[in-house]
């Protein structure tokens, strides 16, 4: 009887070494997940500055023919945006800073100039055709860019520059 509570009072606990073993392994595995975490966080905020851009746009391009007017789509410094009608710009409709929570470290190369402007009709008169998002702090191979493109017609779509050309749903067409 005295040797079994010898054995249960023995069995207490982990020893120094196996928690030792155990620290160590998971040191190793959070090496190996940590810049495939850094990559995803920041191909997100690339993410998420490009679609904000593009509702922006959409949104511009809507409250042109709802108001029956021109409508103006403004691109401020990083990702800020502000749409006002162009009649009354620079006061603002509506508005996004990079304070509003999403500010990412984005890269915005465009062509064309810093606005697009929108007719009662929809289409564009004037302004860029093409946004291009990238983020400076991944290598090529990990980075993922998109860009947005701004048709004559007004439509807006938010695509992949590594796709193929030919390919209309992703394709930078």
């Amino acid at each position: 009887m005295l040797s079994y509570r010898q054995n249960i009072h023995n069995s207490r606990g982990f020893t120094l070494v196996e928690l030792m073993i155990v620290v160590a392994i998971f040191g190793i595995l959070a090496g190996f997940g940590v810049p495939s975490y850094k990559a995803w966080i920041e191909n997100s905020k690339v993410r998420n500055a490009a679609t904000s851009m593009l509702n922006g746009i959409q949104k511009a391009r809507n409250l042109a023919v709802q108001n029956n007017t021109q409508m103006e789509f403004r691109i401020g410094t990083n990702t800020d945006w502000l749409i006002c009608a162009t009649t009354t710009c620079p006061t603002a409709i509506e508005s996004r800073t990079t304070a509003d929570g999403s500010s990412a470290s984005v890269t915005v190369a465009n062509t064309g100039g810093t606005t697009v402007v929108f007719n009662n009709l929809g289409t564009r008169l004037s302004g860029f055709t093409r946004l291009d998002f990238s983020t400076g702090a991944l290598s090529s191979s990990d980075r993922r860019d998109l860009a947005i493109v701004v048709k004559t017609g007004g439509s807006a779509k938010l695509c992949d520059p590594a796709f193929d050309v030919s390919n209309p749903v992703m394709g930078c067409v």
